[in-house]
């Protein structure tokens, strides 16, 4: 019989976890929400979020002592853990590649997926097997109950639940690796220095891969000082600091604080813009440019850009000359040659025609034209260069 009046412990460390769930619950909702989801990079930075909720909500439950009263969710986050790394890598590789296969997304969930399948026999096991691995992962002082295992329980696939701190760690190394070469290639065919990258993408991947990469220490230095899940606490706080990081980039990055009164239309279309608003306006215009990729469309026009920022083309078109010092289309063009430059190298057998039209030119010539004139050589002449 399992004992229901196991101590509960509510601390520090249980209140901050559980603020992180929230907080990951809720920024996840904006990840996969309707407008958002429609890029990779969203869907995986929300499934990953998705993933350290429910990890944190397991830790929260087991650290607190309530796991007593839902004793059949003892382990149950071990494979959404083990999605964490998969995730995160996927979701950097969409910033800097664009979109991901589903071929190469399941490819890359294999491992979670084989592990789901070996811990099937213990997730469905009596509440008494799982009473006792609490009870030995955190060296309670409780009594461990007697029951009997099925023959089957013996064979090696099923037992590769013993060994998912290793294989958390090594995925966690692994996926950071992986994902720190890809940082490495695009700064190096982006032209750019890795303490003061320009392209917004690569700052976004930068941010990831360096929180990543604290998470990773923090998971190896608890795991070495303390035994079994002893010291997941700590592990479950970092998480949450680092769910609020994520927060905290979301927000200050967010077009909300820079968004353009009505009231102040007028002003811009008589070019009265103060020296801020002409900042923030080109700022504005940067970031959805790097972000949103809007100069891919075939059809961008000052019309569209006004309406992405909720102004006027006059204002649009006064901003790009001032602060830029360029006309709209020449302006549109070194974001399109850029990222021709990008696919040139990182998609050798693509016809130029295939990346003329993906970073939106209509036809081969003008694409050659324009790259041309701002690089003084070919698309040709660039790819064998």
């Amino acid at each position: 019989m399992v004992d229901t009046n196991a101590p509960i412990t509510l601390d520090f460390y249980a209140v901050f976890t559980l603020l992180g769930i929230a907080q990951a619950l809720f920024l996840s909702l904006f990840f996969l929400g309707t407008g958002n989801r429609d890029k990779p990079f969203n869907v995986f930075q929300g499934g990953m979020l998705v993933c350290m909720a429910l990890s944190l909500v397991e830790i929260f439950l087991l650290y607190t002592g309530y796991i007593v009263n839902v004793l059949f969710l003892v382990d149950f986050s071990e494979t959404l853990s083990l999605s964490i790394a998969p995730l995160f890598y996927l979701s950097v590789k969409s910033l800097l590649r664009g979109k991901i296969s589903r071929n190469e997304v399941i490819a890359h969930l294999v491992v979670p997926i084989l592990y789901f399948l070996s811990s099937l026999p213990y997730l469905l096991s009596s509440e008494d097997v799982k009473f006792n691995a609490w009870v030995v992962s955190y060296q309670l002082n409780l009594p461990l109950l007697e029951f009997d295992l099925p023959w089957w329980w013996s064979s090696p696939f099923f037992r590769l639940t013993l060994f998912h701190t290793d294989i958390l760690v090594a995925f966690f190394c692994l996926y950071f690796v992986m994902a720190a070469w890809l940082l490495v290639v695009a700064f190096k065919n982006r032209n750019e220095r890795l303490f003061a990258p320009k392209t917004q993408a690569l700052k976004t991947a930068r941010a990831s891969a360096i929180q990543f990469f604290v998470l990773l220490l923090i998971v190896i230095t608890v795991k070495l000082l303390n035994p079994n899940d002893t010291g997941d606490q700590f592990i479950a706080t970092c998480i949450s600091l680092s769910i609020y990081f994520t927060s905290f980039i979301v927000v200050k990055n967010s077009g909300f604080f820079r968004q353009v009164p009505l009231t102040e239309e007028g002003k811009y279309k008589n070019s009265n813009l103060s020296a801020d608003d002409k900042k923030r306006i080109a700022d504005l215009l940067s970031r959805i440019m790097e972000e949103g990729k809007l100069f891919t469309a075939g059809d961008v026009s000052l019309t569209k850009l006004a309406t992405e920022i909720r102004t006027t083309p006059h204002v649009v078109s006064q901003v790009i000359n001032e602060q830029f010092g360029k006309g709209f289309f020449e302006w549109i063009g070194e974001y399109r040659i850029e990222e021709s430059k990008v696919l040139l190298k990182q998609y050798p057998n693509y016809k130029i025609e295939e990346i003329a039209d993906r970073v939106g030119y209509s036809s081969k010539s003008s694409f050659n034209t324009a790259f041309k004139k701002i690089t003084g050589m070919t698309p040709s002449q660039y790819r064998q260069r």
